[in-house]
């Protein structure tokens, strides 16, 4: 019963990494015809060149960050309502009897 189990668990891994890899080898042809237009990036590796739009596009925005000041970017961080300095009583509040 094991045994039939894990050989269909090894045939299903098989299968599924097989599939990954045409699909990703069907991608890099698309791409590289000119069928599909996109970039697909791994980290260290780009596929595709992308279309004109996306390299202008990438202009604009390097050249909206050089422009900007770093402070315009980052978020201004608000205090916690115990750090703002809220006024803590000078002397115990006497209460008449």
């Amino acid at each position: 019963m094991i045994d039939t189990a894990k050989k269909y668990a090894t045939r299903s891994s098989f299968t599924l990494n097989a599939a990954m890899i045409v699909f990703l080898g069907f991608g890099y042809l698309a791409v590289h015809t000119g069928h599909a237009k996109a970039d697909i990036e791994f980290p260290g590796i780009t596929l595709g060149g992308g279309t004109e739009q996306h390299a202008e596009r990438e202009q604009q925005l390097a050249a909206l960050s050089a422009a900007m000041p770093v402070t315009a970017i980052t978020p201004v961080k608000t205090p916690a309502p115990a750090q703002r300095g809220a006024p803590l009583p000078q002397r115990k509040p006497a209460i008449p009897q």
